[in-house]
């Protein structure tokens, strides 16, 4: 079940891309060139992605993914017309309801984001055939229960005899209380100055804490493939950092990396000198324990 705040999230969410579909619809009203109500659209999903990354990473995975699912349902209703975003939608929802964990369908869901932000941009993106479902078995019928025999009365018991009313003793005469002392008034404790609350630091990372890292890379939008992607120590620029090879779609994953800040350091193909050094890119991430959630928008 949602708590009340990722209602009100996703609520924000789904009507943010609905405001930007019909921004769509009115732009064609008027003649206007479709590019710019795709640009809009795609502003709109990038921002969900980067909402859900978030939740992820907070640890609330369920919220992640009923956010990316609010998404596809809105794009779907508002998009009835163009074929090749409904059906990268359908195989989406199909691969994540496959999944056994929620944390797998939300990957499945925020890779079905980045395909639709593919295909409005005029991308192709391979949807695999939806997998035809299994029949499902049919129970045998269960044998009918024997009856049970009847149980034998309890025997009642016997009621015991009333006991002997005992003799009341005889009252002690009360003592008379004496009369205590007045208390002598205390000296009132002088107020201790409060100390002044001191800023608690920020939790540092555990020791030896890993990380994986799984997301994608864009740029100017688009998915960026056969790029490389680095993570350098913040606090050791000079550091060769980890890397990874992006797919085809842009998607990539980096496992058992040490907890910390991060800069992020992209080359490939078109990608401007500044995110090739670690020294001038401006791309920052943390990875904290466990499994994490990237999302890096290159600027041309």
């Amino acid at each position: 079940m949602f708590t009340a705040g990722l209602r009100r999230l996703a609520c924000l969410a789904i009507c943010g891309l609905a405001l930007s579909l019909t921004g769509i619809a009115r732009a064609a009203d008027d003649d206007m060139p479709e590019a710019k109500g795709d640009a809009k659209l795609n502003a709109a999903l990038r921002d969900v992605i980067n909402r859900g990354a978030d939740l992820y990473n907070s640890g609330d995975r369920n919220g992640c993914y009923r956010l990316f699912e609010g998404a596809l349902l809105a794009v779907k209703a508002q998009m009835a017309g163009n074929a090749d975003v409904i059906k990268v939608i359908d195989a989406g929802i199909a691969d994540a309801n496959a999944q056994q964990t929620v944390g797998f369908k939300a990957f499945a869901l925020r890779k079905a984001l980045v395909d639709v932000r593919t295909t409005l941009n005029g991308g192709k993106v391979a949807v695999a055939p939806k997998p035809e479902p299994k029949p499902e078995p049919q129970p045998e019928p269960e044998p009918e229960p024997k009856p049970k025999p009847k149980p034998k009365p309890e025997p009642k018991p016997e009621p015991e005899p009333e006991p002997e009313p005992k003799p009341k003793p005889k009252p002690k005469p009360e003592p008379k209380p004496e009369p205590e002392p007045e208390p002598k008034p205390e000296p009132k404790p002088k107020p201790k100055p409060e100390p002044e609350p001191k800023p608690e630091p920020e939790p540092k990372p555990e020791a030896g804490a890993i990380g994986n890292l799984a997301g994608v890379v864009m740029l100017a939008g688009k998915a960026l493939g056969e790029a490389e992607i680095t993570l350098v120590p913040a606090s050791k620029l000079t550091d060769k950092g980890m890397s990874a090879k992006t797919d085809g779609d842009g998607t990539f994953e980096l496992l058992e990396v040490k907890a910390g800040d991060y800069k992020v350091v992209v080359k490939g193909k078109d990608v401007p000198a500044k995110y090739t050094d670690p020294k001038q890119t401006p791309l920052t991430f943390k990875v904290q324990k466990g499994d994490n959630i990237g999302s890096f928008d290159l600027n041309k």
